[in-house]
């Protein structure tokens, strides 16, 4: 467990150079690490399932305690990966060809909400 611990530490995002902020990379970095994000974001929210998972096993007032838990920390995992979303979008350098075509992975049919597929 501390070992894999040691690992994400060294994958923490460096800082943004100005040399890259002032260039035409930034978007490019900005885009590389907020992919980069997508799977602690998903690795955060099958903690939190399993966090729900414990919860209906305890008894009632400590199962109810811990699901409350878990359902708070759902709802804000599920904010923070719509900004993620966001970012990853804005800052993509194929942004202009995807808002015309589409992204890849999100449905072409109008009206139909498929946020909830995976």
């Amino acid at each position: 467990m501390q070992r894999e611990m040691t690992k994400r530490k060294q994958k923490k995002a460096q800082p943004l150079t100005d040399e890259a902020a002032t260039s035409g990379k930034f978007a490019e970095v900005v885009s590389g690490t907020v992919f980069l994000m997508e799977k602690d974001v998903s690795e955060a929210i099958n903690y939190a399932r399993a966090l729900m998972m414990i919860g209906e096993t305890l008894d009632k007032q400590e199962g109810l305690i811990v699901c409350q838990l878990a359902h708070d920390i759902l709802d804000r995992l599920d904010a923070i990966e719509e900004k993620r979303a966001k970012i990853f979008k804005s800052s993509h350098p194929n942004r202009v060809e995807f808002e015309k075509t589409g992204w890849p992975g999100e449905s072409t049919l109008s009206g139909v909400d498929t946020s909830g597929i995976n």
